[in-house]
């Protein structure tokens, strides 16, 4: 398996270190193109022994997607719970996204894509939320 580069952010103080994963071929390659399009892999583990992995996007000052894994699951697991977010970031629709809302055509309607929910966000109709 091949190592992938990832920018670790270590505690207590948030320094930077490099580090690099084994992960699968196909895990590799995508992280090569997503480098590649300017986004960077990070990753770092919290104080509860949770680890974080971001797609970032360094250039637009915020993180693409992110990845949760709890400290119970085993390393190997973690493994292939990173490799499987990496290659299944779809780098095409976050450039789609980005530029609809870079020139104001982002139709976001405040509804979670995921649920279906809309999401309340405090105003003069909605003080409660």
């Amino acid at each position: 398996m091949p190592n992938v580069p990832f920018t670790e952010f270590v505690l207590p103080n948030g320094a930077r270190r490099d580090i690099e994963l084994p992960l699968s071929d196909a895990a590799a390659e995508k992280a090569a193109r997503l480098r590649d399009r300017g986004l960077t892999l990070t990753c770092e583990v919290l104080r509860t022994g949770d680890s974080v992995f971001y797609i970032s996007d360094n250039a637009r000052g915020e993180d693409a997607d992110m990845l949760l894994i709890f400290a119970s699951v085993p390393i190997e697991q973690r493994l292939d719970k990173v490799a499987d977010f990496i290659v299944n970031f779809d780098a095409d629709k976050y450039a789609e996204d980005c530029a609809k809302q870079d020139t104001g055509d982002d139709d976001d309607d405040d509804t979670d894509t995921d649920t279906g929910y809309e999401i309340p966000f405090p105003n003069e109709d909605n003080d409660n939320a």
